[in-house]
């Protein structure tokens, strides 16, 4: 259980339709009171009229409320700061908008009228008791009752005194007649609220216990002695009634209300209380309360992108009483559609229908003003909307913390202190900088970081402004096109930018700034792999127009892409025949090779001769998910065509002071660097104790690796025999090999050393995979990786080393698979996407053949789309129960 009080947020619904129904039940039981007063022609009391003048004060309350819904400012997330805004995080945490200020005057209002009204309903009751009890004016009963009613009176007084102080000290300063211990702050003014609370509670329901106690005690007898007194009957029914509700129900209930009251404030005056963080609906930031230390999470998640969410979705949808929290360095949700990551043009590889989730079609999203249309191009303002709304109809954001950067996560050995993770943990501003680390402990880890969450800065003579002669202007990298790359495309005085790289990033960068009227001296290494593939969304292959991101998911092309994890679907036959016989793989040649001539033709990159340079220099097979789609708002070779323009292909030797970029042949003299050089694959904290993390399949430095070197030798000989054309068609590179090993993990998620019947499964890497079903393998890994962390997989390997060497085959696959992508750093599917999804339902005992017709419509059906996954989750916890 978590050790944090925590305070849901409530939406605008709920508090409209509190402050509406409160307010219309307390006048119907007032009137009702009334006219019962009016009914028996009797002359309303002191009681009476303190419960009616209570409804002013309450009514106010609901108007406040509403008000402040109408103005987007109560049950709405906080609006994100102004752009201009940089302070660091101390002095950004009081910057207030106008919504907040709505809210700190509705608060101060609420507060000034919920005193009054508190005061008035307990002078209510005394009064009610005046009535009922006093026989004597001046009897000691009366005359306790009247020092009550006067220590309320007190009370409320001084409570409204300090609102009233509040006030002024909120519009001019601190009161210059009061010293500094008048100052309450929040809490100690909700302490004494609360206290008061209780104190006025006991005075006021302690009253009737003496005649209560005595009734209470009364015979048969003295019950009807009672019934002989000189009163109508209804009025001999009321006076039981009252006392015995008095002595049995009332003050119990309401002092026992007023207890629980008072120590949730001082849960929330003395530990603190989680805050979830408030964000906007772009996902900005607001506020974050401080996380007590040390809190426990069943789940921890870091990463707040779409495969963080989806997976935080998941696990709430099986087990919706799991204490999870996800984790975020960025000051927005969405991981790379975050709102700061967006930039103009920025597009997914990826039409409507596939970049969806299975429980929110995009659609039926909203989007409509955002572009998003059946088989549209997807702009990255609608997909960041997206995942908010996601986030949002799942209830997830309150569940976000976002500014924590991660510094650490140590394994606590299971045999010494339970087991889990502590997670140290650091808040960051927005400018970069931090404030002391706090600590979380989680059963359960999963790091969802992603690829694209480290970016990767080449090393070059001059970058690091050493000396007067240094590089002395922008270098950013494409990952920061959103903030740096919109401020040089608004500034006047930035003429000429320089890219660097080939991949689809850069392509964005040239596009960007070239349409924004800036010269653009694009440099692609002339010995590395190119300028990556690019194709049409929907391209005619042969004499059919196909759409690509459907070609990728049907079942009879998944037979050309084989791989070590397609064993088991039915079709290892056909695949036989493709990659281990002469003509198989002949056909598979053919297939790649006029698939890459035809897509590539179709974008006219061979028309114009400036362009044929990023004509790629190898069939599509061998790139992965490098290869992307055109999906500019012009034509991108038209608009590298333009004469301001210019491609390069030389490497660059040194940067030099006034911006001069050397390279090989030639010297450019640029206003800023965009390197659209990738991301590192390796971890984006440490995973402590650190002897462990080669078991845990974590990339380490190669000289330190000691586990797989001879796994990875066995590997390659069984690739080679089994899929013969990764020796003999890979095309040669000359990219530099890494310095740290690649992932290796079982099915592509779990540490290898913690798979076995009897290990502690608590650490689960949802970042390892990219593929061109971004959603669907979300949903899908998701969902495998709760079954795994619980131990309800219908596979359960029982032998360590051949999980370690599963482990190392698929690793090793990925180089030979993929030398011009991500070289087996991480899986990198391309027709290998299906094969694994496959892989994943049957491990969860799902059906993995989803087409009606069974084999005729696997072969023959149409491609395989979100839609036919839909209800996924529903469908494994049925399963689980018939199992159970």
């Amino acid at each position: 259980m978590s050790n944090e009080l925590v305070i849901p947020f409530v939406y605008a619904g709920e508090v409209l339709a509190a402050a509406t129904a409160l307010p219309v039940v307390a006048i119907l039981v007032v009137g009702a009171r009334f006219w019962l007063r009016f009914s028996q022609r009797t002359t309303p009391g002191a009681d009476d009229w303190t419960i009616l003048l209570a409804l002013f004060p309450l009514e106010g309350m609901g108007i406040c409320l509403i008000y402040g819904v109408s103005q987007h400012a109560i049950g709405y997330t906080s609006p994100p700061y102004p752009v201009h805004l940089n302070p660091p995080i101390l002095e950004e945490l009081t910057q207030t908008t106008p919504e907040q200020k709505i809210v700190f005057t509705m608060d101060w209002i609420i507060w000034v009228l919920m005193i009054p009204g508190n005061g008035l309903i307990k002078l209510s009751a005394i009064f009610l008791y005046r009535r009922i009890f006093i026989i004597h004016k001046g009897s000691t009963f009366d005359v306790t009752l009247g020092n009550h009613g006067n220590s309320l009176l007190s009370m409320d007084s001084g409570l409204l005194l300090r609102s009233g102080l509040r006030l002024w000290e909120q519009f001019q300063g601190s009161f210059p007649v009061i010293g500094g211990s008048w100052k309450l702050q929040s809490n100690t003014r909700l302490d004494a609220l609360m206290i008061s609370d209780l104190i006025t509670d006991i005075l006021v329901w302690i009253m009737p216990m003496p005649v209560a106690s005595v009734l209470s005690q009364m015979s048969v007898q003295d019950y009807l002695q009672l019934w002989r007194l000189n009163m109508i009957i209804a009025k001999k029914v009321s006076v039981t009634c009252v006392l015995s509700l008095a002595a049995w129900f009332v003050w119990p209930i309401s002092l026992a209300a007023a207890l629980v009251r008072l120590i949730v404030q001082e849960d929330i005056s003395n530990c603190g209380y989680a805050a979830r963080t408030d964000v906007n609906r772009h996902g900005n930031m607001a506020l974050a309360m401080a996380i007590p230390t040390a809190t426990h999470h069943d789940i921890i998640i870091i990463g707040a992108g779409i495969q963080g969410l989806c997976a935080a979705h998941t696990f709430l949808s099986i087990q919706p009483t799991l204490s999870l929290l996800i984790l975020d360095e960025k000051r927005t949700i969405g991981g790379v559609w975050a709102h700061q990551q967006l930039y103009p043009g920025l597009r997914a590889n990826n039409l409507q229908g596939y970049y969806e989730f299975t429980d929110l079609p995009m659609l039926e999203a909203g989007l409509a003003g955002l572009g998003v249309s059946p088989r549209s191009t997807l702009r990255g303002e609608a997909i960041c909307a997206y995942v908010q709304k996601y986030a949002e109809r799942f209830d997830l954001v309150r569940r976000v913390r976002l500014g924590c950067r991660v510094v650490r996560a140590r394994h606590i050995d299971r045999t010494n202190d339970g087991g889990g993770w502590d997670v140290e943990v650091m808040r960051v501003g927005t400018g970069g900088d931090t404030v002391s680390p706090e600590l979380m402990h989680a059963t359960k880890l999963i790091v969802a970081t992603g690829q694209a969450s480290r970016p990767l800065l080449p090393s070059i003579p001059g970058m690091q402004h050493a000396n007067a002669n240094s590089f002395d202007k922008p270098i950013i990298h494409s990952s920061d096109l959103g903030n740096a790359g919109r401020a040089l495309v608004e500034d006047a005085a930035c003429d000429h930018v320089t890219v660097l790289g080939g991949s689809k990033s850069a392509h964005d960068a040239v596009y960007m700034f070239a349409t924004a009227g800036k010269r653009v001296s694009w440099i692609i290494r002339p010995n590395g792999r190119g300028a990556m593939p690019m194709a049409k969304p929907n391209t005619r292959i042969g004499p059919w127009a196909v759409w690509l991101e459907g070609l990728l998911m049907t079942r009879p092309l998944s037979w050309f892409g084989a791989c070590p994890w397609s064993e088991g679907d039915g079709f290892g036959w056909v695949r036989g025949l493709l990659h281990r016989t002469r003509w198989g793989r002949w056909l598979v040649r053919g297939y790649f090779a006029n698939m890459t001539s035809e897509s590539v033709k179709q974008t006219g990159v061979m028309e114009r001769e400036k362009t044929n340079v990023l004509v790629p220099s190898s069939s599509l097979m061998w790139y992965g998910t490098q290869a992307s789609i055109l999906n500019y708002d012009k034509d991108f070779y038209d608009v590298v065509d333009d004469a301001r323009v210019e491609i390069v292909r030389e490497n660059i030797v040194e940067l030099k002071g006034g911006g001069e970029v050397v390279l090989d042949n030639r010297t450019i003299t640029t206003d800023a660097l965009v390197c659209a050089t990738g991301y590192s694959y390796t971890p984006t904290f440490p995973l402590e104790p650190r002897d462990q993390q080669a078991r845990w399949g974590v990339p380490v430095p190669v000289k330190s690796d000691d586990i797989f070197p001879d796994l990875d030798e066995k590997a390659d000989a069984q690739l080679f025999e089994q899929f013969p054309f990764l020796l003999s068609s890979r095309p040669s590179t000359s990219e530099p090999q890494p310095g740290n090993t690649p992932w290796r993990l079982w099915r592509f998620i779990a540490p290898p050393s913690q798979v076995c019947s009897g290990a502690e499964r608590s650490l689960a890497f949802l970042c390892t995979i990219t593929s061109y079903q971004t959603t669907l393998k979300a949903e899908l890994t998701s969902l495998w990786t709760y079954a795994y962390l619980f131990n309800e997989l219908e596979v359960q390997p029982t032998n360590e080393a051949e999980v370690f060497y599963e482990a190392a085959l698929w690793s090793r696959y990925g180089k030979w698979r993929c030398p011009l992508g991500m070289q087996g750093k991480i899986a990198d599917f391309l027709h290998d996407s299906m094969p694994y999804y496959d892989l994943m339902l049957r491990d969860l005992g799902l059906r993995s053949w989803r087409k009606r017709f069974g084999v005729l419509g696997e072969v023959f059906g149409r491609w395989y789309e979100v839609k036919d996954y839909q209800g996924i989750v529903n469908e494994w916890i049925e399963n689980q129960k018939r199992k159970a």
